[in-house]
């Protein structure tokens, strides 16, 4: 071996590194080479020996010599990296040259060679190279666990959301005997919203929103608009004030690139009535018996938190119920832009098709199994899917009940909360007690 006579300066940051070798001559020129760089060094004259000291202490880099007896450098690399936790750096110091030498020392967990006699400068050299990859190795370690942190603390932040969001929307209490419904999200959350509700006087109510994006934004930004659905048709209050007053709730709670598509609909059940407002979303059908459409709702109006109060239409469309078995069909753009696996699209064609296959409301099941089997293969769909059946003629006096369960529920709940006691007042008025108003004869009469 050689020494350089100009020897390069030592470098900044000092090294442990562990020299293997059987000769004490080699030792002892790496070790002046190693110690002139700024180097600490460790010498171990056989694999075994090199293995004890392993154990003890980890050093930050291994310089190994091939040919010794016992244990040769080969092995006691394996077994190095068998015990090394993390990627440390090995180089082989040999005189052997050969390629299949070197493939050998690659093999066994080497990550340089080196040949004897050694070049300062290229000793140097490959170590410099090795400390850096050893650096980069370390803060990626450190960066994985960052981002591991990250993850979990994000699964946790997204399970609490998740579960605060399944509070209000309670999917698990529409429970109307008149709806069904099948959401399926392509996120952890879902964009698509429905919410279903009586009015005290039994109207039933229902809503379809499609918000903005996908996920927890796309999530949080139909919030607004479920929650004053419900708010205002326990008051009683008609869809199109509904809508107006959840234009303006959107409007206010969301930036102006995001906005609620939604669809509102009142049904009622003693003048079989159906009214619609549509804002962005594609057009609701009615299917009579057999499962046909029979109208198709027109898209009249744009999402909702688009425009302002002043601009904003309420107008609402009706469709009156002959049939004494029909039902609206009511979904997102994702049902019927919903792709398979070879790109094509579901399509509005093919969901009145499979409406067609049965009686309403059978078609129900056939509808939900076409639009699973249509997404076989795919990982996930491009966009939330939201679809609802309804059915339009309902016994009235149920439909009453329900809604009047529903409101003393409400009293009953806001008057516990409130430390009262839920009460409920009813007046009849017979045509012959009409004659006087406020102990003054009305005009007219007698």
């Amino acid at each position: 071996m050689n020494l350089a006579a100009d020897l390069m300066p030592a470098v900044a940051e000092s090294l442990n590194i562990l020299v293997v070798d059987d000769t004490p001559e080699n030792i002892l020129v790496l070790s002046t080479m190693l110690g002139r760089m700024g180097h600490k060094v460790v010498p171990a004259n056989s694999g075994e020996e090199a293995l004890d000291i392993f154990r003890q202490q980890l050093p930050d880099m291994v310089l190994m010599d091939v040919m010794m007896p016992g244990i040769g450098g080969y092995e006691t690399v394996r077994e190095m990296r068998r015990i090394a936790v993390g990627w440390l750096p090995i180089i082989f110091v040999t005189v052997a040259e050969q390629t299949g030498d070197i493939v050998r020392g690659i093999e066994a967990g080497g990550d340089e060679y080196l040949l004897k006699p050694v070049d300062f400068r290229i000793l140097q050299a490959k170590i410099n190279s090795l400390r850096e990859r050893s650096r980069l190795a370390r803060q990626l370690v450190e960066q994985n666990q960052l981002l591991q942190d990250y993850h979990a603390r994000n699964e946790e932040d997204q399970r609490i959301a998740l579960g605060y969001m399944q509070q209000l929307i309670a999917l698990d209490k529409l429970h109307d005997h008149a709806v069904q419904f099948y959401l399926k999200s392509a996120d952890n959350f879902c964009g698509d919203l429905i919410a279903v509700a009586r009015t005290p006087g039994g109207q039933l109510h229902v809503m379809l929103a499609d918000s903005t994006g996908h996920g927890l934004s796309a999530a949080l930004a139909g919030m607004p608009a479920i929650q004053t659905f419900y708010s205002m048709t326990e008051k009683g209050f008609d869809i199109s004030a509904v809508a107006r007053e959840m234009n303006s709730k959107v409007r206010y709670s969301l930036t102006v690139s995001h906005f609620v598509a939604a669809i509102l609909v009142s049904i009622d059940p003693a003048d079989r009535m159906v009214k619609v407002w549509n804002g962005g979303c594609p057009p609701p059908v009615m299917l009579n018996s057999n499962g046909k459409q029979t109208y198709q709702f027109s898209p009249r109006h744009l999402a909702l938190g688009i425009l302002s109060a002043d601009q904003f239409d309420a107008t609402v469309e009706h469709y009156s119920c002959l049939d004494d078995n029909c039902g609206l069909l009511l979904f997102s753009k994702g049902v019927i832009e919903l792709e398979n696996p070879n790109g094509e699209q579901f399509g509005l064609q093919r969901l009145l098709q499979v409406a067609r296959s049965s009686a309403f409301p059978d078609c129900w099941q056939n509808l939900k199994a076409a639009i699973d089997e249509f997404s076989i293969g795919r990982v996930s769909a491009n966009d939330d899917i939201a679809i609802m059946m309804v059915q339009c003629v309902q016994e009235q006096k149920q439909g009453q009940e329900q809604g009047q369960e529903q409101g003393q529920e409400q009293g009953q709940e806001q008057g516990q909360e409130q430390g009262q006691t839920a009460w409920q007042f009813s007046l009849i008025i017979h045509a012959t007690n009409q004659k006087y108003g406020c102990g003054a004869p009305v005009a007219g009469c007698g």
